[in-house]
């Protein structure tokens, strides 16, 4: 795991935010493309800043802390740590879905996406900001992720990857075969789906 102090994270925050670049389009002002002291500058078109999406960081500002969040990597006792350092409660209502953890608009959480270009560069680049991120086994995630979305709760594999508008799986025989996929016997097919199924 990574929990660098401020002024040991650049090296961490150039390779977070070149491999967080996504291209929506190609009208980035040319000064996007300069590097500011050696620092990478973040361009308004990086997925780590685009408004809505549940993957972005989380800023704690009372800390100067950004946290950026791995799928399968304790993202969900992260949240409700989050939450609980800004006065939520400690405990998840057990009466409300607990996906709903992981929506941007609804678990009072504040990300990056939140802030101007300008304000997430300074927190992604200041000394005085603390990034941070933590990993795990790649065997083990995968694992888990086997478990957790196959074996256990098979819906949400279901939704995302045997899904015909969002996979373009128009065969009535693939998408059958997809969504059948629910046991521990099935775990090479979704080595195989990972390839084309990024959720």
């Amino acid at each position: 795991s990574i929990l660098a102090p401020a002024g040991m994270a650049h090296t961490q925050t150039r390779d977070l935010l070149e491999g967080a670049s996504g291209t929506v389009d190609d009208d980035d002002d040319a000064t996007d493309n300069q590097e500011s002291n050696g620092l990478p500058v973040l361009k308004a078109t990086d997925i780590i800043i685009r408004p809505g999406r549940s993957g972005n960081p989380i800023v704690i500002e009372e800390y100067k802390l950004v946290f950026f969040f791995i799928p399968k990597v304790a993202c969900t006792e992260w949240k409700l740590l989050f939450r609980r350092m800004l006065g939520f409660s400690p405990d998840w209502d057990p009466e409300i879905s607990i996906q709903l953890l992981h929506n941007p608009s609804y678990n009072g959480l504040t990300y990056l996406s939140s802030y101007t270009k300008e304000e997430a560069q300074e927190m992604l680049t200041s000394e005085d900001w603390t990034r941070a991120v933590f990993v795990r086994e790649p065997k083990e995630r995968i694992l888990s992720a086997f478990l957790d979305k196959i074996v256990v709760n098979s819906s949400f594999f279901k939704l995302h990857c045997c899904n015909e508008k969002r996979m373009g799986l128009s065969d009535p025989k693939a998408r059958d075969y997809c969504n059948s996929r629910t046991n521990a016997e099935d775990f090479s097919y979704f080595l195989k789906r990972t390839l084309d199924c990024p959720n």
